[in-house]
């Protein structure tokens, strides 16, 4: 038996065209040690910077690292762009810097100027990793920085500017590999001779608008003594952005630490959740549709404008201040609620030392004012000064760490507590002039929303108002007409403060009532949800029976499993259908129609071919070939959607639902299990190499496809196998001797880790399970002394007593393979082992011709593919899966 450790596998190789900063690296297979500490408040802390290097070096001995530390949480869902980059907005939190540069430009400057830049700022040469559940960023030694270059001169001049725009979007949009870098991305699309574009891409993980400013005057300033000649005008920075974040660090503890704590518990505790504008369209379950936006806008006019700025002056607050009192005032008329909350983002530039270093400083905040008692103008302008001042002096603790302790969860794929983005535009951002050159900015609008509404106020050179909003919940009609209306609002206070906001007359009307909201968190931060009404019979009783078994009211339109449903509600559920219709279904169908709406589609058509098949697309798309997943021994596929959304959604994964399901005949060994899968994968890809998978019993039939693909002469690229029991280990399970004993021992070492109370409940369950056990065992004794001929005229009560689950057990007991041909992969959880009478490692060991490899996971052999766990499962796999790509450059989806 050839066994080896995990970490061989994590070594898929890189396009050449991606600069891999950590390419050594990622191929030392860096330990998971520890590198953070519990701070007494609950807080972690980063490792003494010395000792975090010292670890990392001594691991990676052939690098040259030069810090490394802790991200702060400045985003609630940071850690999904590195964990599942292909599944998460990071491509949404690109930041794309575009110039026009008419004149003669020397590009060996250029080149140098943008290379100097990122060896003076370490941010940008960093590179991220997961270790003990928090962010880790990397700053590694200096590597050269490529432009790279696009010649456009060649088309006609008319359409140069569009491919133009073409192109910037294109590379706008391209996600960062923020394991690997680099963040900071350069490419110079040439227009004309003396004619040419400047794209400058990197990531708010490392960026903010302050830093935009940095960037573009050390671009300026080097670029002309470069092109001159001479050495670098800058000095040195003396302070780097790991010691601001060890600062922060230092700053965020004992009472300064519970004291900001406090004050933003209270200021997001909401009944609301600040939804306060009513959205257009029934809010959608999370997609690759969520972040897709569209602007509107409109410069208001100038003595408008200049009129706000006396108002600031004459009321001792900011401008600011002003326009955010303004909207805060329309959105208490149009939702009728008094406690109004949008966020902003502070500049969070606390020392002088940092005002010229390249970072993530800047930080979401909350901004909470009170409507209530019907105030004037000046009397809001005031309730907003203090909000914004209290709000200003709390800003230095990240917003991700506060939205996860107010909340007590870490659910990083939930909505902010917020409807609205509220910035303005003053971060020093003007045009560099080079003599020679000509240079302005370049606009280029993506077309994403990071928020459901984001208010942008410009205020050079004339004041602008930009609303970026999410076109899957606001029509384009209502943005303008909240620009007329926000118009209206401020025209009202610059005409006479002491006017209350309740006499604004604006075109749209309150909301009589707020939206029925669903409570998301432990301060009751929800969501708005606008809830589409059943149409016919059928929906209006699945909406009865949805309701029932998730205790709240749910829409035609929202997802199963973004409600946060799971194999055993729908189990439940199912039971319910099945009385109410008078119709079997397999819980796979839930994978293909999780709403109301599509299932009684379903329910509803006379005739439904492919619910007899059982091939089940989990997540059909992408451009890689497909993983097949054969489920444990109750056949169904309801957990696998857990795998198939770690894995990305450029994998197309499919799970093979046992036969038996639906009344159909179902088969009772594995080898008659393994021909019939076979022949429903080859429906979907008819020649190798292939991609098998399985789950407990399922890794049993996933290796006899293997085999039988081998015996054809069919190449199998990856055999993978979950906390699968070898040949001959079921031999006397449960009850057998060594089963017991093997058991029996497990479960002792693990209660005498309890304390008291833990353990009643541990032996509780366990007691649970051991009546199940038996229960199924007596079931299995009675089915085989059945007379086996008489399947087809089989009373209910013998279709009861073979259930697919028991029907697969035997087959497991029955099996005993010849050997496979290839290499098995196994991921074990700690207490397999326990669990029969031969271990797995050893059993799969002696078949596998090519040896195995074994990865262990995390929970129990029923809690491995929970949601909560099943990320680090899911990275070893894809990046087994990637090593195959790497050796196979031919596949779709290969790196080249």
């Amino acid at each position: 038996m050839a066994g080896v450790t995990g970490s061989r596998c994590f070594k898929p190789r890189i396009a050449p065209f991606r600069v891999a900063l950590l390419e050594r690296f990622m191929n030392s297979g860096l330990k998971q040690s520890q590198l953070t500490t519990q701070a007494t408040d609950g807080f972690k802390t980063s490792c003494e910077p010395s000792e975090l290097l010292f670890q990392l070096q001594n691991e990676s001995p052939g690098l040259l690292l030069e810090d490394a530390f802790v991200v702060p949480s400045w985003f609630v869902q940071q850690t999904t762009w590195l964990e599942d980059p292909s599944n998460s907005d990071s491509a949404v939190y690109n930041y794309p810097l575009l110039f026009r540069i008419r004149g003669p430009l020397d590009e060996g400057a250029l080149q140098q100027s943008l290379h100097e830049i990122v060896r003076r700022h370490g941010v940008l040469r960093s590179v991220f990793r997961m270790r003990d559940g928090e962010l880790v960023q990397i700053v590694v030694s200096p590597q050269k920085q490529t432009l790279h270059m696009i010649d456009l001169s060649e088309y006609p001049a008319a359409q140069r500017d569009a491919r133009a725009q073409r192109v910037a979007l294109e590379e706008g949009h391209e996600p960062f590999d923020l394991a690997r870098g680099p963040l900071l991305r350069s490419a110079l699309i040439r227009i004309g001779a003396d004619d040419h574009i400047l794209q400058l891409t990197t990531h708010h993980i490392v960026h903010d608008d302050w830093s935009t400013g940095i960037l573009c005057r050390e671009l300026s300033e080097l670029y002309q003594a470069f092109a001159a000649g001479t050495e670098s005008p800058l000095h040195d920075l003396a302070f780097q952005y790991g010691d601001y974040v060890r600062w922060l660090q230092g700053q965020l503890y004992g009472n300064s630490l519970r004291s900001k704590l406090s004050y933003w518990k209270e200021q997001l505790a909401s009944a609301t959740g600040f939804q306060h504008l009513a959205i257009d369209f029934a809010l959608p379950a999370k997609s690759a549709t969520a972040n897709r936006g569209a602007r509107e806008g409109r410069v208001l006019p100038t003595d408008l404008a200049n009129s706000l700025k006396d108002l600031s002056r004459q009321e001792r607050v900011s401008l600011f201040m002003v326009l955010l009192a303004g909207f805060q005032a329309l959105l208490h008329r149009c939702s009728n609620d008094e406690e109004i909350g949008v966020a902003s983002c502070a500049a969070n530039r606390p020392l002088a030392e940092v005002e010229g270093v390249i970072g993530r400083f800047g930080n979401d905040m909350l901004l909470r004012t009170s409507l209530s008692g019907n105030p004037t103008f000046r009397e809001l302008l005031m309730r907003v000064r203090e909000v914004a001042l209290n709000a200003y002096s709390n800003q230095s603790l990240p917003f991700g760490q506060v939205f996860k302790e107010v909340t007590n969860r870490t659910d990083v794929n939930r909505n902010p507590p917020f409807q609205v983005m509220f910035i303005l535009q003053n971060a020093p951002r003007e045009n560099r002039q080079i003599p020679g050159l000509s240079i302005k900015w370049f606009p280029l609008y993506a077309g994403t929303a990071k928020y459901d509404l984001n208010v942008w106020l410009k205020i050079e050179p004339t004041l602008e108002v930009i609303l970026e909003y999410r076109t899957d919940l606001f029509r384009a009609a209502t943005m303008k007409r909240v620009l007329e209306d926000y118009q209206t609002v401020l025209r009202t206070m610059v005409k006479d403060p002491g006017e209350r906001v309740s006499n604004l007359l604006i075109s749209s009307q309150p909301r009589p009532t707020p939206v029925q909201r669903t409570p998301t968190g432990a301060k009751e931060i929800v969501a708005a949800k606008d809830r589409a009404a059943s149409k016919d019979d059928v929906q209006s009783r699945l909406v009865e029976l949805w309701k029932a078994a998730f205790g709240m009211p749910i829409g035609v339109d929202e997802n199963f499993f973004e409600l946060g449903g799971d194999s055993l509600l729908a189990a439940r559920l199912f039971i319910q259908i099945e009385k109410a219709f008078q119709t079997e279904l397999p819980l796979a169908v839930l994978l293909e129609a999780p709403t109301i709406r599509q299932l009684a589609g379903i329910i509803s058509a006379p005739i439904v071919h492919s619910l007899r098949s059982s091939l089940v697309a989990v997540q059909p798309r992408g451009t890689k070939l497909p993983l097949f997943c054969v489920p444990g021994h109750g056949g169904e596929i309801v957990n696998l959607r857990y795998l198939s959304r770690s894995l990305g959604t450029d994998q197309p994964f499919f799970g093979l639902t046992a036969q038996g399901h639906s009344g159909e005949e179902p088969n009772k060994t594995v080898e008659d299990m393994a021909a019939h899968y076979l022949r429903e994968i080859r429906t979907i890809q008819s020649r190798g190499p292939y991609f098998l998978s399985g789950l407990c019993f399922g890794g049993m039939v996933a290796y006899e496809i293997a085999r039988l693909l081998k015996t054809q002469g069919e190449e199998v690229a990856l055999l993978a196998l979950f906390n699968t029991p070898s040949p001959g280990a079921l031999k006397g399970w449960p009850f057998g001797r060594i089963c017991l004993t093997k058991r029996i021992a497990y479960e002792f070492r693990k209660l005498r880790t309890l304390r008291t109370k833990e353990k009643v409940a541990v032996f509780g369950h366990q007691v649970a399970g051991l009546t199940r056990l038996l229960h199924e065992s007596f079931q299995r004794a009675l089915w085989r002394a059945l007379p086996q001929s008489s399947d087809a005229g089989a009373g209910k009560e013998a279709r009861r007593l073979r259930s697919v689950a028991n029907l697969n057990i035997l087959a497991a007991k029955a099996y005993y393979p010849a050997p496979y041909a290839g290499r098995i992969i196994l991921f074990l959880t700690e207490e397999v082992g326990s669990r029969y009478a031969i271990d797995p490692a050893r059993g799969w060991g002696d078949l596998a011709a090519e040896g195995i490899e074994i990865y262990p996971v995390a929970g129990d052999n029923l809690l491995f593919l929970h949601a909560d766990i099943i990320g680090a499962l899911a990275e070893k796999l894809r990046f087994c899966i990637a090593r195959v790509h790497c050796d196979h450059k031919e596949l779709p989806g290969a790196f080249s």
